[in-house]
């Protein structure tokens, strides 16, 4: 499975292409620099100890092109602009994973929180409700996310509106071009190969009344509780 991660070069995107490729898949690691995306992708598997041919690069449009799974990683000062940037390259089949924390790049004891409540209630406002959108990974460390022999040492928070697919039992959309596909699925893998299949540490949340339109559900109630970004 093609995994792009758009604004892969930052700390968090190497450790979210890390989890990818250590799941077998492949982590085209996005920017809006080639060069930039160029120099990790040739630095990152010796760093961490995997394939090279499991590492991509490409600007963030080329990126997002033909992948399945599309992680968002950029910062907080760029979210809306990334999104604005590749949104005519994304399909309704992607499955759209926003990892970006409501955090000041330049003074990290500060949060910046954007109008629409949380980063994935806008990636899915600015991206319309026919694309599959939910946010994960907003509370796990690039450190342990780069140490991928670690098994996940928290809760992994994914939130979305759609229930069916964020259940890992019962999937309904396709994620893996497979009716079985669901988000689960993918998350659980690039947080960590779990040491127990029936207990994945994985907490979902959305579903019925929480929809990105009014986002007065418990999927952004929690983003608002800073649970999760």
């Amino acid at each position: 499975m093609r995994c792009a991660v758009v604004g892969g070069t930052g700390w968090q995107g190497a450790g979210i292409a890390t989890r990818i490729a250590a799941a077998g898949w492949t982590a085209v690691i996005g920017s809006r620099d080639m060069g930039r995306a160029q120099i990790l992708r040739e630095n990152l598997p010796p760093f961490v100890g995997l394939p090279a041919e499991r590492f991509d690069a490409a600007t963030n449009v080329d990126a997002v092109k033909d992948a399945e799974v599309v992680f968002i990683t950029v910062p907080s000062t760029g979210h809306r602009a990334a999104l604005e940037s590749i949104r005519k390259h994304l399909d309704d089949e992607q499955l759209i994973i926003d990892v970006t924390a409501p955090v000041d790049p330049d003074n990290h004891l500060n949060e910046i929180w954007p109008e629409a409540g949380s980063y994935t209630a806008e990636a899915q406002e600015l991206l319309g409700e026919e694309y599959l959108v939910c946010g994960a990974f907003k509370n796990v460390s690039a450190t342990m996310l780069l140490n991928h022999r670690m098994p996940p040492n928290c809760d992994i928070c994914i939130c979305g509106d759609e229930r069916d697919l964020l259940h890992p039992r019962r999937g309904s959309r396709r994620v893996h071009r497979d009716p079985e596909g669901d988000v689960a699925q993918v998350v659980a893998p690039a947080g960590g190969r779990m040491c127990h299949p029936e207990r994945p540490h994985v907490c979902l949340c959305g579903g019925e009344g929480s929809t990105s339109r009014n986002h007065h559900g418990p999927v952004f109630n929690i983003t608002h509780a800073r649970t999760t970004a």
